[in-house]
């Protein structure tokens, strides 16, 4: 079997010199930047099989994917992971779900558009970092005792800021209750690659999610929707078809399976090690120069706390913007790095030069924003709220109001409020932090 059946398809196409008498229409002879790709950028013709009803060389590269992560199945997505994370909440739960509340923006859209019935579990706060942790076992088992009716948990592991949740031990308490434990790893695709794999479909998960444009080595809204069990495979196929186009990307497609192939190759294990290495190197050499730097979270990614030398996560990031240095995502009090096994030593070196030109400042009064808060009062469900009749007004004049949208500071797309929920004070000044200034509230 190939390892790139897609692309030895296109490409007999391409040496064949077939007449285009099909989409897109430019013929496969784009100007410019796009005079190669788009040679490769062709619609679903015979032979070149459909992504959502797959029975040629389509399902022959997923295969491949389903052999490097050891599924039971496994789906290309070309609408990223917001599209698998659509597709396994529409193939599993029926009823109610059970959500952890840093979740992404795209799950509560999906239980809002099904109308299904949500249960938050509040991260806590850790009082150190200021950050959520990730939800634990006994708040899964805690909450599946209270709510009889879930028949879903959703949880988002790896999260925006690197930290992991025990989905083991998440996944033995929902197969206790017998319920279906979906997981949202955008971020966490190389956690599969580590000398002890604790990728979710490794652990237990029934569904889980990995994009492979954000840490790995392909283009942007590429992902993968994996599940234990393959009798999903068909259902979940026709969920993804209700919320992806019908002339899925074959550029995106052909990233994935280029993408899968170079992992197939072997030695994976071993580059996240010197990678995970080179990570561990820098942020000791951040710590020796006064930051703070967020543990546990297997050095995949770097996050760094400037706040006992006096700078907030804005002032901190315009130093690196000013060293040429622009950070994945910046918050109150940290700003992420990404690195991958493609940032080059420059870059790494380029780091360690912006360290020497961060000097002290007097230390500020301790923020008091917290990365996540608490869940505010429910007042309607999520599907409801998006029904009612609704209107834009300024945000001062909301509290006690009930939100009609998701509002989130993206990135990372973690709502701060969700549809349905009572606007109070508090709300009103973490939504003006992330710069909504007006919103949708119900009539």
């Amino acid at each position: 079997m190939s390892d790139t059946p897609i692309r030895d398809f296109i490409e007999t196409l391409i040496d064949e010199n077939t007449h285009r008498l099909f989409m897109p229409g430019h013929k496969g002879s784009m100007d410019g930047i796009f005079s190669e790709i788009s040679k490769y950028d062709i619609t679903e013709i015979q032979g070149a099989d459909y992504l959502y009803k797959p029975v040629g060389i389509i399902r022959e590269s997923e295969k491949n994917a389903e052999q490097l992560f050891g599924a039971g199945a496994t789906c290309f997505s070309v609408n990223g992971s917001s599209q698998s994370i659509f597709a396994m909440i529409k193939t599993a739960v029926r009823k109610k779900i059970a959500i952890n509340r840093n979740c992404h923006i795209s799950a509560i859209n999906t239980v809002g558009l099904l109308g299904i019935d949500t249960v938050f579990i509040n991260n806590e706060i850790n009082e150190k970092t200021k950050l959520a942790e990730p939800i634990t076992p006994e708040q899964v088992e805690k909450t599946l005792k209270n709510n009889k009716d879930i028949d879903g948990v959703f949880v988002t592991s790896v999260d925006y800021f690197g930290q992991v949740a025990d989905i083991k031990g998440i996944s033995e308490v929902c197969e206790k209750y017998n319920v279906k434990l979906l997981t949202d790893n955008a971020h966490g695709v190389s956690l599969a690659f580590l000398e002890k794999s604790i990728h979710p479909i490794h652990c237990g998960a029934d569904f889980c999610c990995d994009s492979l444009h954000k840490t790995e080595n392909s283009l942007t809204g590429t992902a993968l929707l994996h599940m234990k069990d393959q009798k999903y495979y068909n259902d979940v196929k026709k969920n993804m078809e209700m919320f992806g186009s019908t002339s899925p990307s074959y550029i995106l497609m052909l990233s994935i399976e280029d993408c899968i192939a170079r992992l197939r190759t072997g030695g994976n294990v071993q580059l996240i090690k010197e990678f995970i290495n080179k990570n561990e190197n820098i942020l000791r050499t951040f710590e020796k120069n006064g930051f703070d730097v967020l543990k546990n979270n297997f050095s995949l990614r770097i996050v760094i706390s400037g706040e006992k030398l006096g700078y907030n996560g804005d002032e901190l990031a315009k130093v690196f913007r000013e060293n040429n240095i622009e950070p994945e995502y910046v918050s109150e009090n940290y700003i992420v790095l990404l690195p991958s096994l493609n940032t080059d030593d420059e870059t790494y070196e380029n780091m360690k030069k912006t360290l020497s030109s961060i000097e002290k400042k007097d230390k500020k009064t301790e923020n008091e924003i917290f990365e996540n808060h608490y869940i505010p009062v429910k007042k309607m469900t999520i599907s409801h709220a998006l029904k009612e009749e609704s209107e834009t007004v300024p945000i001062d004049n909301t509290s006690g109001r009930v939100i009609a949208e998701t509002v989130s500071k993206c990135p990372p797309g973690i709502a701060v409020i969700v549809p349905g929920e009572i606007i109070n004070e508090n709300i009103i000044k973490s939504l003006k932090n992330t710069g909504n200034l007006m919103v949708k509230v119900v009539k």
